[in-house]
Formats: C-alpha cells, sequence, structure tokens
C-alpha cells in the first residue's frame, strides 16, 4: 500500500503482542489457560477489548484489515463488533488463512464485508481503490446484500514474490522495542525466504505450491533490520527451509557473510552432515522439527512420510553439531487411543531434545483432517464454536471416546510433558546463559520489568508439581 497507494495512510496495531506477558514455556498455558481465554474472548468490557476499542476510536479508521487464522477468527469477529460500535460507517476486510479456506462462511459468521482471499499485496491494494465496484477485484468475497455473498473470480498467484516489498514496517500503534535500534542484541527478526510446502500432511493448511524468494532479496532484507535496528538474529519460518539442497547450500554461505545467528524450521529427512555441518559454520543456532508422533499408526495416518530413525539420526546430527533442537509433537487425533498418545510421550522422553511443544490435533479449514470430519458428519463448520478449535482445547474431540474420559487423558499427557519440559527448560537456559551470558540476562531483565507476573507463574507451577 505505502508503494502503490501514498496518498492512502496505513498503520498496523499488533492486538496480539504484548511484551513480556508470553512465558517461555506458553505451550502449557493453550490448555490450562483456555477456559480463561474463551471468557475473556466473549466478555468485551474485559481489559483487552478496551485497548482495542480506545486504539480504534482515537484512530477513526475508514477501512479496517483484519488478519485472521482459525484460532483467532472467534477474535476478529468479536473485534469486527467492536469496530461496528466505534466506527460504524467504517468498512471491514478479513484476510488470513481461515478466511481464505472458508471465505463465504467467514463472511457471514463475521460480519465483515469483504474476505480477501490468499496473497493479500495486491488484492487488497485494488479492493482499496474498488471498495464500491468490488466485482471487478479478483480474489475477494463480498457482501451485495445481507443475505447474499459473491465471490469474485481466483486471482493468478504471484509467482515472483521477489516484486513484493520487503515486510519492513514501523507503525505508531504498535512499538516492539527495537525501533530505536538501541537494543537489537536481545530481539529475533521472524522472516520468510519461501511460501508453501509440497508435502501432504493431513493436519496442515499450508499451501501446497512453493514459491522461493532469491536469495539476494532476502539478504537485501537482513542487511536492511541489522542496518535499521541493530538485529543480527533471525528466524526463519518457512515450512521446510531447507527443501532445495542447493539453494540451502548457497543461503549457508550468503548468511555467513553477513556474520548472523539464525534458528529454522525443517523436516530431518532433507538434511545431512555436510548440511547440517555448513548450517552450523554459517551461524544456526537452533533447529525446529516436525516429530508430530511417536505412535507408527499415527504416523502413517497422518501422511508425515518420516521414520522415527530419521528423526534420531538427524538429532546425533545436531548434537554433534552443537545444534540446539526443539520438536513439535501433536496428540489427540480422532483415531487415537491412550496407548498412541502414550508413545507420544515416550517418545518426547527418550528423544535428546533441547525443548519441544505438545499440541491438541486440530482440524483446520483447508486440510484433509477438516475434510475428511466433514464429509463424515462429525464436523458442521456451520454450527461449530470456532473458540473450541485450537492446539489447546481439550473441546476437539471427534472420536468415540465419551469427553470427560477424553478430557482427562488429554490432561493427563499434558502434564506428563509439562514435568519433561520444565527439567529440560533450566538445561536449555544455563548453556544459553554460557554462550551468550549478556544477551541472556538482559533479555530476562527486559521481560520480567515488563511483567513481573512472569516469576510469580513460574514459581507457583514449580510449587504445584512439587510432588513430582
Amino acid at each position: 500500500m505505502r508503494k502503490n497507494l501514498p496518498e492512502i495512510s496505513i498503520e498496523v496495531y499488533n492486538a496480539d503482542y504484548a511484551q513480556g506477558l508470553v512465558p517461555s514455556m506458553a505451550n502449557d498455558l493453550f490448555t490450562s489457560g483456555h477456559a480463561t481465554y474463551r471468557r475473556r474472548l466473549f466478555d468485551l468490557e474485559d481489559p483487552i477489548w478496551n485497548d482495542i476499542k480506545n486504539v480504534i476510536s482515537a484512530a477513526k479508521p475508514e477501512v479496517i484489515g483484519i488478519s485472521s487464522m482459525t484460532a483467532t477468527f472467534p477474535a476478529a469477529c468479536q473485534l469486527t463488533k467492536v469496530a461496528r460500535q466505534i466506527c460504524p460507517g467504517a468498512k471491514i476486510v478479513l484476510g488470513g488463512r481461515h478466511p481464505s479456506a472458508l471465505p463465504e462462511l467467514s463472511l457471514q459468521q463475521s460480519g465483515a464485508d469483504y474476505v480477501v482471499i490468499g496473497d493479500g499485496e495486491e488484492t487488497f491494494c485494488e479492493l482499496l481503490q474498488n471498495l464500491e465496484r468490488p466485482q471487478n477485484v479478483a480474489g475477494i468475497a463480498f457482501k451485495r446484500h445481507e443475505k447474499m455473498v459473491c465471490q469474485t473470480g481466483q486471482r493468478q498467484k504471484q509467482q515472483n514474490i521477489d516484486d513484493f516489498p520487503l515486510p519492513l514496517f514501523e507503525s505508531k500503534l504498535s512499538h516492539y522495542g527495537f525501533e530505536d535500534g538501541k537494543a537489537g542484541d536481545i530481539f529475533t527478526w521472524s522472516l520468510l525466504t519461501a511460501r508453501g510446502c509440497p508435502f501432504q500432511c493431513v493436519y496442515c493448511a499450508t499451501d501446497h505450491q512453493v514459491r522461493f524468494r532469491s536469495i539476494e532479496n532476502v539478504m537485501g532484507e537482513i542487511r536492511t533490520v541489522k542496518e535499521r535496528y541493530g538485529i543480527s538474529h533471525f528466524c526463519f519460518e518457512d515450512d521446510t527451509f531447507s527443501l532445495k539442497r542447493d539453494r540451502m547450500e548457497q543461503m549457508c554461505h550468503a548468511l555467513a557473510a553477513e556474520k548472523v545467528k539464525w534458528t529454522c524450521v525443517t523436516r530431518v529427512d532433507t538434511l545431512d552432515e555436510n548440511l547440517v555441518r555448513l548450517m552450523k559454520e554459517s551461524g544456526c543456532t537452533q533447529v525446529y522439527i516436525g516429530i508430530e508422533t511417536g505412535s507408527p499408526k499415527t504416523l502413517k495416518a497422518i501422511r508425515k512420510k518420516l521414520e522415527i530413525s530419521q528423526v534420531e539420526n538427524a538429532l546425533t546430527l545436531f548434537k554433534k553439531f552443537d545444534l540446539m533442537v526443539m520438536g513439535f509433537f501433536i496428540i489427540g487425533f480422532p483415531w487415537e487411543t491412550a496407548a498412541d498418545m502414550q508413545k507420544t510421550i515416550d517418545l518426547i522422553r527418550r528423544l535428546p531434545l533441547n525443548s519441544f511443544q505438545l499440541n491438541i490435533a486440530t482440524p483446520l479449514p483447508g486440510t484433509t483432517l477438516f475434510n475428511d470430519l466433514v464429509a463424515a458428519g462429525k464436523l458442521n463448520p456451520d454450527t461449530i464454536d470456532w473458540s473450541e478449535l485450537h492446539q489447546g482445547s481439550l473441546h476437539m474431540n471427534f472420536s468415540a471416546i465419551p469427553q470427560p474420559a477424553w478430557e482427562r487423558m488429554l490432561m493427563h499427557f499434558q502434564r506428563q510433558a509439562l514435568r519433561i519440559l520444565k527439567k529440560r527448560f533450566f538445561k536449555v537456559m544455563l548453556k544459553r546463559f554460557i554462550n551468550e551470558p549478556f544477551t541472556i540476562f538482559r533479555k530476562v531483565a527486559s521481560r520480567l520489568a515488563a511483567n513481573p507476573r512472569l516469576l510469580a507463574w513460574f514459581i507457583a507451577g514449580r510449587q504445584g508439581n512439587s510432588h513430582d
């Protein structure tokens, strides 16, 4: 927008962010805090909503764009209500994974005026120029009147995503603490070097067509961030960072030349010893990998196309080159028994992971898991309470197990996982402190200064599990 429509003023308000409010071991809070989340979500007098009301009232926007995944779609619906009260004449536009997968339903359930489907860069700009003629804009859904939703033709994807401006922004409404360039050493900049993933895992809603940025374009973003903010730690959040071997090698050489530290998300079956060595030499400090399950039955059913032996071999390599590893796991698929889930916990306990995240299987719109449950009559998108579709929710029970037993079972495994995680947390923090004592001290001090309740939360957690 700033490039193509400079006459329009735009500000970005990140209502998800509050400095210091996310504990380092937030995974447990997804489940233990889910009831509190839902209570505060639907209470429009909650302080969180009052903050948002104040921002909207002060900005008086003519158009409000809301980015939404499935986990945040209920909040997007609530935000639409709030915005209608404060700025009844404003046009409201939804974008993101969830409304892209269910555009017409999202319009009906949210009360928004438009949905941008897929990539938003070009579509949103065109929509702003055609708010009264939305039928001229490809790749959207819109309300013709209260009971009629129209969807325009599909927009052709931009294959050369280097043509998009670098995703850098500063806003008067959201501040993170790095803007003045004085504390860049305690921040990590997240970025994507590609969109999409070719693998067909049943739980993943990503685009299966992969589009890559050029390495020079990525380095341009890294250099800009270094120069502007003093940040030299980067996290590559591609679905599979090492997807293309030659490109990965070139990327490592370019990163080495920039003298930065970096982490990435990837698959273990795309790595070997030479590549892991090159990653370490180019500044890689940590790798995030999807392992998902310890159940061979579930591993096959989710189409991960991965063997546990491949995970074990990769972990041996990571340890050899002193790379920290975080693993992602999922329990609670509709076909799983307690024995299947216990296999996942046992695998977590056995693998030499520095950290991990254990999620509950979530049927996201656009995934095979979602479509299969709809086809089987176990999930109805028209009537579902989307606030219960969340990676920590105990309400996503699409099995034959009675709900009370289901909840007890999942909480049992979550508690096991939390005990394992807390033991590893101290080891990780000690290792990080030894490697970067000044940086870690500043990070901890910054978070505690922003929110002293973090210390109280952790002490309470330790006391609550003292018998373990």
